[in-house]
């Protein structure tokens, strides 16, 4: 079982290395989602292309793909824009100190939304909480969303997100 980021070719070949004949379980989640929001399982018959799926939402949680150019909602197999995660479990937003500092700034922030109850059909009639990830993403043709790498300029080193805003910021 790999959890947390999504999984890459290498990483898959690397474990069907070391367990042939076992089956690869991907849990792909977000800090801001509170756990795993979805999952994809890989046989060892299952092919793995250039990248490999994220799978499909766990049933706390719905996903949306907004288009990067118009920012309307896309919902047909091959389209591709960024991911969206709302679902009861989405963070209001990053902590707060007792003293009211946030350690983060507005725009990270901004991200976190409420979301409308007739893109989110799990939200039951009232406004879910939404989690833009900033993850640039395609649907598939089976139903499953593929990773394909990030929209903004965040970074990972050593799976800590580093935004290069906030460094280019600090600099003289």
């Amino acid at each position: 079982v790999a959890t947390g980021e999504a999984l890459t070719p290498p990483m898959v070949e690397r474990y069907r290395k070391l367990v042939p004949e076992g089956t690869i379980v991907s849990s792909y989640g977000l800090t801001e989602t509170q756990g795993e929001t979805s999952v994809a399982t890989y046989s060892p018959s299952r092919a793995v292309n250039d990248m490999v799926s994220i799978g499909s939402p766990h049933s706390v949680y719905s996903y949306g793909i907004r288009s990067l150019e118009t920012s309307e909602w896309l919902t047909a197999a091959g389209a591709q824009g960024e991911l969206y995660i709302a679902g009861p479990l989405i963070l209001d937003g990053y902590y707060k100190r007792a003293d009211g500092v946030c350690l983060a700034d507005d725009a990270a922030n901004a991200r976190f939304s409420l979301a409308a109850p007739e893109v989110w059909p799990l939200s039951r009639g009232s406004p879910a909480r939404m989690y833009q990830t900033g993850d640039l993403v395609m649907r598939r043709t089976d139903g499953e969303v593929q990773h394909l790498g990030r929209c903004d300029d965040q970074v990972k080193v050593n799976g800590v997100r580093i935004e290069l805003g906030h460094v280019s910021s600090l600099l003289p």
